[in-house]
């Protein structure tokens, strides 16, 4: 037996050496193919190297090099802190990871690792920069001129001795930019394009700096520079969105058509992007007409099985015949693209075209409704190729969605490996990493997405609402300017410019944009700024103001703005105005829907609740789909004969729209007053598989969870749905992170967003009951009697819930 045992170690530790032997053979292997310009083979290898090896500390700095050249700057910083968590005093590697965070914006990692090597080097320049440099971001989001000043003085100071670093460049121009003067912070960095002539942040800087001094040619030149400089289409993409932008459709399709004769596959790629491009700014005919033509000159036959090299295949008539399909699915007709798509992979050979016609019929499958067959085709992707890109995508999106965030998170950074410069993959990246509760990896990957996309609307979009929800109203600011420069008519920035400015009571510049609004002329432009200029009366406490903005709006004969007037004059308490113009509204045209729920809301608003009723259940006998009008009938039901009488009708309104979430919302309030905790968790589950995405249902459901259930899995589960909530400002949501956080044994992280929760909702037994139970944690005794001792004032002496009882026990009662 004990020669057994002795040949088993051995053949294990035979085992382990080869598998270094292997390893460090792939990692040879992936060397040599990154100097020979081989970026996706040499992933490949890199892979094999830690599936074998894990812990080869060389290997991950070897990675982490390669990334960075690759443009994956967030993959190869986290290769970079892996070296650093493993040989903490490795001064390469901390310079390195200190460089790159600084490079995306992640402050307080750049400024982490830049104290620690201090430690080791003092007065290190390079790290001093970095300081510096996240002193000057946090004193720039702070709006703090005075401070900032100081940073910039510095970084100009330090560059004397340091003229070529990049970051030092940096600071300079951001800081004459933050200060308007855009003629020097443009010299200044055409100065550091001396020095940096392929530094790509610096050439889109330069399209900004451009576009803030208005010069129109400029910018085009710019963009056009960078699109021949640069292998990245989202530059390109930027040029087109700058062309449409400032309505130069013409010469936006006469660039595309100038790419289009380049010879071979790049001409045909310029040839889909024509395609959507007339699809999108002409007609769908025109872009039909455009794939025809384009069909004469691909080869008919399927696209051979891959290569050896993983090579991307040409465009060929099936990938035309799939935009085909794809603008037949937009039009409408839904069953003829499907059974084209379909059609094309009969008989198909695997292959990088075959697999890119399962995902895209994937997508369409799951815009039907189907969600059985889309996941079926992106696993058969996947076995075929793990690394496809956009099969990757798709099923990181539903482990999102059913909070599988670190198996998420592992797929999209293998899809960032192969697609670095992939803003969509990094807003599912940023998605994954706040719905895991790691807002400050959510907001480096926001960033990153709208550095890739080229400032793109959406991303820049996605990013501001994240920065305003933080209330750090300056940074989202910038971005939506920079955003408006390349494209200053677009209405959804606008539109999130127009509200960031009320959030900060800047009525002036809200104004602004309300009148740019105006300017365009569109007819959704103007309901805008109509919409825009009562708030800001509104704001500015000019409510009057606001009303005779309305009345002149309503004299125009705007139904909606008649609508706005009848709301505020409610507001008002001016009911006999506002039934005038209710009235007023439904004499022009009796049978209107529209006019006639007016009526009926304001019969209900001035106390003919009996009459409004009627009113409802008449225009539901016409139309019992509409939500709308059955969410009225159940409140005015319970303004009229009180909560009681309002469930039946709920139950009414679920048998006609069972899935309908804001009747099921309904349905679990009145189920939880009515202490049918159970019943409430279960519409919440059935909500929450609905639409995980939304705030309120994951609240809800987590709140409940943790209130009422004791057991570990139940706790498990509502802290997964919760942790989100990590960073929230919305008592409600602090109260059940706060909780959750308390229970899992992290009370003092819990304290503040319970003192959040505990002021906000003074009237809510609960709320106070958990931060009596935080304090008490904590161990502040004679502060929790206090809440205790408050519980029992929200509640009636006959309340037998559990933590009532919990609450008169501690308080002496």
């Amino acid at each position: 037996m004990a020669a057994l045992l002795v040949s088993v170690a051995l053949f294990g530790l035979t085992g382990c050496e080869n598998s270094k032997d292997k390893a460090a053979r792939h990692l040879a292997s992936a060397l040599e193919l990154a100097e020979k310009g081989d970026g996706d083979r040499a992933l490949v290898e890199f892979r094999n190297v830690f599936q074998l090896d894990p812990e080869n500390v060389e290997a991950r700095r070897s990675f982490a090099d390669f990334l960075r050249a690759r443009g994956d700057l967030a993959g190869a910083y986290g290769q970079y802190l892996a070296v650093t968590e493993r040989k903490p005093d490795d001064q390469e590697a901390l310079r390195a990871a200190a460089s790159v965070a600084a490079l995306i914006g992640n402050w307080p990692e750049a400024a982490r690792q830049a104290k620690a090597l201090l430690a080791l080097v003092p007065d290190d320049p390079e790290m001093t920069a970095v300081q510096i440099g996240a002193a000057y971001a946090e004193a720039a989001s702070k709006g703090d001129k005075a401070a900032r000043k100081v940073q910039a003085d510095a970084a100009r100071a330090l560059m004397t001795s340091r003229p070529k670093d990049l970051l030092l460049h940096r600071l300079v121009v951001d800081d004459l930019a933050q200060d308007q003067d855009f003629t020097a912070a443009l010299a200044a960095l055409d100065q550091a394009l001396v020095i940096f002539p392929e530094e790509a942040q610096l050439y889109s800087l330069r399209v900004s700096l451009l576009a803030a001094l208005e010069d129109k040619p400029g910018v085009e030149a710019a963009l056009r520079d960078m699109e021949t400089r640069f292998d990245d289409p989202a530059v390109g993409q930027a040029l087109l969105r700058w062309y449409v932008a400032n309505g130069q459709i013409d010469q936006a399709e006469a660039w595309l058509r100038s790419k289009t004769a380049a010879e071979g596959d790049a001409g045909l790629q310029a040839r889909v992007q024509m395609i959507l491009f007339l699809k999108q700014f002409r007609t769908p005919d025109a872009a039909l007409a455009e794939i025809d033509a384009a069909l004469a000159l691909v080869p008919a036959t399927p696209a051979a099985p891959d290569a050896a090299d993983g090579a991307k295949p040409a465009i060929t008539a099936n990938g035309l015949k799939v935009l085909r399909a794809s603008i037949l699915f937009d039009q409408g007709k839904q069953d003829e693209a499907v059974a084209a798509m379909k059609a094309i992979l009969e008989g198909a050979t695997p292959s990088v075209e075959t697999r890119m016609v399962k995902v895209t019929l994937a997508r369409m499958l799951v815009a039907t409704g189907d969600l059985v067959q889309p996941r079926a085709l992106v696993e058969e992707v996947l076995t075929e190729d793990p690394g496809d890109v956009e099969a990757l995508k798709l099923k990181s999106a539903w482990l999102i969605d059913e909070d599988k965030t670190d198996e998420s998170i592992a797929l999209l950074r293998t899809a960032l490996e192969s697609a670095p410069r992939d803003a969509q993959t990094m807003a599912l990246m940023a998605e994954a990493y706040g719905r895991a509760g790691s807002r400050d990896l959510q907001a480096d990957m926001l960033a990153q997405a709208v550095e890739a996309s080229g400032k793109a609307p959406g991303e820049t979009l996605r990013y501001a609402n994240f920065l305003a929800g933080d209330q750090k109203f300056l940074p989202a600011e910038t971005l939506l300017v920079d955003a408006l420069r390349l494209a200053p008519d677009n209405l959804e920035l606008l539109a999130a410019m127009g509200d960031l400015y009320l959030r900060m009571k800047d009525w002036p510049r809200a104004e602004g944009v309300a009148n740019r609004l105006a300017e365009i002329g569109s007819d959704q432009s103007r309901a805008m700024s109509d919409r825009l200029r009562p708030a800001i009366l509104a704001g500015r406490e000019d409510v009057p103001g606001a009303v005779s903005y309305l009345e002149t709006l309503a004299g125009t004969g705007d139904q909606r703005a008649e609508v706005a007037l009848i709301s505020a004059y409610l507001g008002q308490g001016k009911t006999a105005e506002a039934k005038a113009k209710a009235e007023a509204l439904l004499a022009r045209d009796p049978k209107d829907p529209a006019a006639r729920f007016v009526m009926a809301a304001v019969k209900g608003a001035t106390g003919e609740g009996v009459a409004a009723v009627a009113d409802y259940r008449a225009l539901l006998a016409e139309e019992p789909g509409r939500a709308d009008l059955w969410i009225a009938l159940i409140r005015q039901t319970a303004q009229n004969d009180g909560q009681p009488k309002a469930e039946p009708v709920i139950d009414e309104a679920l048998k006609a729209l069972p899935d309908q979430g804001d009747l099921l919302l309904m349905k679990a309030n009145m189920l939880e007053l009515r202490q049918d905790i159970d019943g409430a968790i279960a519409i919440y589950d059935k909500l929450y598989a609905l639409n995980s995405g939304n705030l309120v249902v994951a609240n809800n459901l987590a709140s409940l969870i943790s209130s009422y259930k004791s057991d570990q899995p139940s706790l498990d589960r509502a802290w997964t749905v919760a942790r989100r909530l990590n960073g929230t400002d919305v008592p409600a949501f602090a109260d059940t992170y706060g909780w959750l956080a308390h229970l899992r044994g992290q009370s003092a992280e819990a304290l503040p967003y319970m003192e959040l929760a505990a002021k906000g909702l003074e009237t809510d037994p609960m709320v106070q009951f958990h931060m009596a139970e935080v304090l008490k944690a904590s161990g502040r005794a004679d502060e929790a009697k206090t809440y205790y001792a408050k519980v029992l004032t929200l509640v009636p002496e006959t309340d037998t819930r559990a933590f009532v009882a919990t609450a008169r026990k501690e308080a002496g009662q």
